[in-house]
Formats: C-alpha cells, sequence, structure tokens
C-alpha cells in the first residue's frame, strides 16, 4: 500500500506517554530481590512423583461444560498412569479422561470413577 501512496493508519506515534513509564524501567532482577522473591527464583523446577502420599483418586466423568465422559474401563480392572478411562459420547462434545495413577478401579458410577494403587485398602 506504500507503493500507492497510502500511509498506515496503525503506525502512528502514541498520542500520550504511559503514565506508568518510569515503572516500566525498574530493573526487574532488582525488583525480585527487594521484594524478596529471590529465594523463589529457581531455573529449573522438576516435577516429581511422590510415592505413598496419594494412594486413590476419585476421577468425575464432568469435568467442564461439554458432555462428562463415559467410562471406557471396567469395576475391579487394572489401569496404568495415562491411560484413557472414559471418552465423551460419539460427536459429542467433551473431553477425554486419562488415568493420574497406577491402580485398579475401585468404584465406578453415573458421576466418577475411583482408582485406587494396588496393595491400598
Amino acid at each position: 500500500m506504500g507503493d500507492l501512496g497510502i500511509k498506515n493508519p496503525h503506525r502512528g506515534e502514541p498520542s500520550t506517554v504511559n503514565p506508568f513509564r518510569a515503572w516500566r524501567q525498574y530493573p526487574i532482577p532488582k525488583l525480585i530481590r527487594l521484594t524478596g522473591l529471590s529465594e523463589y527464583e529457581r531455573l529449573a523446577a522438576p516435577l516429581r512423583d511422590y510415592p505413598g502420599q496419594v494412594t486413590a483418586v476419585r476421577l468425575p466423568l464432568k469435568q467442564h461444560l461439554g458432555a462428562p465422559g463415559h467410562p471406557s474401563v471396567n469395576l475391579g480392572e487394572p489401569v496404568t498412569r495415562g491411560q484413557l478411562v472414559a471418552v465423551p459420547a460419539e460427536g459429542a462434545l467433551g473431553a477425554n479422561i486419562h488415568a493420574s495413577l497406577t491402580g485398579r478401579v475401585v468404584d465406578l458410577d453415573q458421576t466418577s470413577l475411583t482408582i485406587r494403587k494396588d496393595g491400598q485398602a
């Protein structure tokens, strides 16, 4: 459009200076240090498994605005972490639900399913 002599109206200079301009120039490392947040600043934050803390999980089959999931596993069936345990009805808007731990399905109804780690009471 510049070849035709038409200027882009979206490339204009700002009409006023942002009132927070002075604060935007503050060095972030200094801000983190002065606010006491430096002890929480970490370059690496690896995820860890904490075996023994979670022995069972209850997974609601309706976790969103869409249609509830239908269980794709049966009561008493063993499941592994990450395994697909519920799917929405064919053609319905919904989300797949996956197991968050390895264990066995110990409770199953129309609203939720419960998975308990093997060997747990």
